[in-house]
Formats: C-alpha cells, sequence, structure tokens
C-alpha cells in the first residue's frame, strides 16, 4: 500500500520558487518581441503521483487591461485549477505594466501608474507561492521603451524584489480556494 504523501512533500522550497520565476523572466525576456505581450500565467502544480514538478502555461489572450478584467480572469482561473484536482503550489504572471516610482508621500500617492505623466513602462513577471508564505513572493520588472516601429526594446537591468506583495495574483488563490470552501 502506497503511504499519503506528507504535505512538506507537496510544496517547493523558497530557492526552487525564486529559481521558477526567475527563469521565466529569463525566457519572458529572450522571446520579447513585437508591439506587446499577451499577458501569461504559469502554474506550477505537484503530481501526487509521482511527486514531480509540473508547470502549465496559460497564455490570457483575452482583455486584459482593466482591474476588474484581470480580477475576473484570474479568479475564474483559480477555480479551473481546483477542478481539475490539480495541486498548486505557486502562480507566475508575466505582462506588460506601468511603473511610477514617486514617493509615497508625495502628491501623486494615489494616482495609478497608468495615469502618471512621469510612468515607464515594463515587463513585469510576478510569482506568488501558496497563501501564507512570505518568502515565496517575488516581483521583476524590467524597463522596455519602443523603437522606431513601436516595438519593445529591453532599455536597462531588470530589478528583482522579494517578499513582495503582488495583489493581482491572489485573485487566482481567491478562485482556487473558493472551490475548497464549497466542498
Amino acid at each position: 500500500m502506497k503511504a499519503k504523501p506528507d504535505y512538506k512533500d507537496l510544496t517547493i522550497t523558497d530557492e526552487a520558487f525564486q529559481n521558477y520565476v526567475r527563469n521565466h523572466n529569463k525566457l519572458t525576456l529572450e522571446c520579447l518581441e513585437g508591439e506587446s505581450l499577451t499577458p501569461e500565467l504559469v502554474v506550477i502544480t505537484k503530481n501526487p503521483e509521482n511527486m514531480q514538478d509540473e508547470m502549465t502555461l496559460c497564455a490570457l489572450a483575452v482583455p486584459f487591461n482593466e482591474k476588474e478584467e484581470k480580477r475576473n480572469i484570474l479568479f475564474q482561473v483559480g477555480k479551473k485549477f481546483y477542478d481539475d484536482r490539480q495541486f498548486v503550489m505557486a502562480v507566475i504572471l508575466a505582462s506588460e505594466c506601468w511603473c511610477a516610482k514617486r514617493h509615497k508621500d508625495g502628491d501623486w500617492k494615489d494616482v495609478q501608474p497608468r495615469h502618471d505623466p512621469l510612468r515607464a513602462e515594463a515587463i513585469l513577471v510576478a510569482g506568488v507561492g501558496l497563501p501564507g508564505n512570505q518568502k515565496q513572493r517575488m516581483v521583476i520588472t524590467t524597463p522596455i521603451r519602443r523603437d522606431e516601429k513601436n516595438n519593445m526594446v529591453i532599455d536597462g537591468e531588470s530589478e528583482e524584489v522579494t517578499e513582495a506583495d503582488f495583489f493581482l495574483i491572489s485573485h487566482f488563490w481567491r478562485g482556487y480556494l473558493s472551490q475548497v470552501k464549497q466542498q
């Protein structure tokens, strides 16, 4: 009789999590071409049969500009992974974004980056592990600019922040865990 896996066997280490996020950032930047980047979600799961990590890439080829659109699609994808009985260990989102680096006490503190006249365009790769694990949170932003044909061009070094909150991915987890509550 096969023993049930220990909970620790169904998680990934902090180092493995960071490697997944860094590697996806590298892949995203290597594949960068054209005028836009289709947002994508990488969902890292554990196969309980063989205890191997598995990755699913979900291209978010849907309207993904407004916060309600983003929240809804991530919630629905989270529900789908639970419905498919996938044991999710981490989620990584890659997308274009606007960045604003103004001081939080300044005149523009309540302005969304996309409305900030000093905003900068960037590629964002953000990862979040299981809810409650503060160490498995990472955001990497890479500045980009547009060339004469409006194609994206890397315009500086990537900036990595660990243990950072990234609230958008929480909607994936809300969808996933909403199904747990219904069981």
